[in-house]
């Protein structure tokens, strides 16, 4: 089991790096337990919605959506970034 070594995460200046699961279950209210968001994918232009993959209840890898809450405009953009980051290096590390 990776899901206590990766997991997916956001980044903004204010807040620094958080633990993406963590931040919609706290701010966002929702109940992910037995999920394990361990990879995010992909990010909209607006930051707000992220898409990624994870392990459900079951135990199986399922694809996963989130709109995550609110953040400041400058966090929303260092949020992007960072996402977007992740995904280059995870392409990089692939090779």
């Amino acid at each position: 089991d990776t899901s206590e070594f990766q997991r997916a995460f956001i980044w903004d200046a204010s807040n620094g790096m958080r633990d993406l699961q963590e931040l919609l279950e706290t701010a966002g209210g929702l109940n992910l337990s037995g999920w394990s968001l361990e990879y995010a994918e992909a990010v909209s232009d607006d930051g707000r919605t992220v898409a990624g993959w994870g392990e459900n209840p079951d135990g199986r890898w399922e694809a996963w959506i989130a709109t995550v809450p609110e953040p400041s405009t400058l966090a929303l953009l260092g949020m992007g970034a960072v996402v977007f980051a992740v995904y280059v290096w995870r392409k990089r590390r692939r090779r």
